[in-house]
């Protein structure tokens, strides 16, 4: 009777066993086709998606493209706008924003947003004759329905902006004030690190101040800003000559003598500073998180923690592998006060999301399968926390190809992912 019941428990066991197994496996391929069908932002214009941003206060993410009003010409005509993907994952309307002709295909934009969503801003960062790139600002008070007319920044002797790429933009919600910073090129090659500054009663920007960096090359600076001891204090963060840079500021106008904080790796241009809820930073690059070619830790998208910016900065964690021109970043945090930040990245019938978990500094990779891409090596990213599900809607705007003509369009797709 011992070995019949010896061998029944074990025979019970292994079913459990195998019980536990299936559901893990059947959980896997539930997280795989958890993916919302993917919807075209515009079925009759090329279209390309250049900026996302979930407003907390509609319960709405906003998309920013740009369309081809005209095609097929020597010089076509591109206009620019937002559109609402709702919480029925329906979309609104096209909301144009108003800036002047746009031309060629080096166009892009940015979103953001104030803590309570009742104003959403928007940056662009356009060719006007293919070798002037202008930086203008636009905002909308009624939740993206309407946009103001744009207010371009002041750029004097200013020949071109570095490798085109996106200026970092900063609101402080305590004082309303904001801040664009970008790397400039002049008409006698000097590169140089500038900034302006709207006030929150002003329809205008400063006259531009610049930041004096060592060495400062072909790179931009990164910025983000939060609270010390009830004052907004603001970071900014570059890699030049191999290093990870440093400074801060109060006011904007007197920095912190520059410090390298990290050495022995390489970034690219594509850059992003995250602040999380209490002094801790989070940098994401794309680049090599090690110049040791034995440790063969080649071209990614990294994320590099730091708990006091003044202090320790952890060594680089891959995210997702490869090269990438535009990865996009996002920060999200749940009831509990756990931080995560996703990354995106397109590849050939793939889009790849990692999960970063600051709480255990571990990564996990969802992907989602795509029968044909356009792998134009760009996506962008934006979550929140649900709480009705306890999990994440992460969103992810793409450019892919319209199978009905051919042409390229922007799409939009959405994720639950657990805590």
């Amino acid at each position: 009777q011992m070995c019949i019941r010896d061998r029944y428990q074990r025979r019970v066991h292994g079913i459990r066993n195998m019980e536990k197994i299936f559901i893990a496996l059947l959980s896997l391929c539930f997280l795989s086709l958890a993916w919302d069908t993917p919807k075209l932002l515009e079925a009759d214009y090329n279209s390309s998606s250049t900026g996302i941003y979930y407003d907390e206060f509609s319960k709405r993410l906003f998309t920013r493209y740009f369309r081809w009003k005209t095609i097929n010409t020597q010089d076509p005509e591109v206009e620019s706008g937002t559109k609402p993907y709702n919480q029925d994952k329906t979309l609104g309307k096209f909301s144009p924003i108003a800036i002047q002709k746009i031309r060629d295909d080096h166009y892009f934009g940015t979103l953001a947003g104030t803590d309570k969503g009742k104003v959403i801003f928007s940056i662009d960062n356009f060719a006007t004759h293919r070798v002037m790139f202008d930086i203008c600002f636009s905002e909308s008070l009624d939740h993206g329905e309407t946009w103001s007319e744009p207010v371009f920044v002041p750029r004097p002797n200013m020949n071109d902006l570095i490798h085109r790429v996106y200026p970092s933009f900063v609101y402080i919600k305590e004082t309303r004030r904001i801040y664009i910073f970008y790397v400039k090129l002049d008409f006698g090659g000097k590169v140089s690190n500038m900034y302006v500054t709207r006030a929150p009663d002003s329809k205008i920007f400063s006259n531009e101040r610049e930041i004096k960096l060592p060495n400062l090359k072909e790179t931009i600076v990164s910025a983000t800003y939060n609270l010390k001891n009830n004052m907004p204090l603001i970071h900014i963060v570059w890699i030049e000559e191999d290093k990870l840079w440093y400074s801060n500021s109060f006011d904007a106008l007197k920095w912190s003598e520059p410090r390298s904080v990290l050495q022995n790796i390489r970034g690219d241009v594509s850059s992003k500073l995250i602040a999380g809820k209490n002094n801790e930073l989070f940098y994401s690059f794309v680049g090599r998180k090690s110049l040791d070619h034995q440790k063969k830790d080649g071209l990614g998208i990294h994320i590099i923690f730091t708990e006091n910016p003044e202090g320790k900065w952890n060594t680089p964690v891959t995210m997702i592998d490869g090269g990438c021109v535009n990865p996009g970043i996002a920060y999200c945090i749940d009831p509990k006060g756990d931080e995560s930040i996703f990354a995106v990245k397109m590849e050939t019938q793939k889009i790849r999301i990692s999960q970063f978990k600051s709480n255990t500094k571990e990564v996990k990779e969802f992907d989602k399968p795509l029968e044909k891409c356009a792998n134009r090596n760009q996506a962008h990213i934006a979550c929140a926390y649900n709480t009705r599900i306890q999990k994440y809607n992460v969103y992810v705007t793409y450019d892919d190809f319209i199978s009905s003509s051919g042409n390229i369009g922007a799409y939009v797709t959405m994720e639950n992912i657990p805590q």
